[in-house]
């Protein structure tokens, strides 16, 4: 599953960390985050900076290709197959 992760905003501290599917429809707010085994984190950027069905899209994120995303003690855990037990 490929994963955008961004910056939200500091005005929702301690929830600063925003995580979703490709919209904003899916997103998820967390403290943290962090990877476990092999999964691939690299760089994306919206082509222009316009709203998407209205939602206001991020300018740019981390795209994690990981096979889950699981939340714990609000701290999401990007992890491989093998990783996760």
């Amino acid at each position: 599953m490929i994963y955008r992760l961004y910056f939200n905003r500091c005005e929702d501290f301690p929830q600063i960390w925003s995580i979703d599917q490709g919209t904003t429809e899916t997103e998820i707010n967390v403290v943290d985050y962090r990877t476990e085994g092999h999964v691939r984190v690299c760089g994306g950027r919206a082509p222009d900076f316009a709203a998407v069905n209205g939602q206001r899209e991020p300018k740019a994120w981390a795209s994690v290709d990981a096979h889950t995303l699981h939340i714990v003690d609000g701290v999401a855990v990007f992890s491989d197959a093998l990783s996760w037990a």
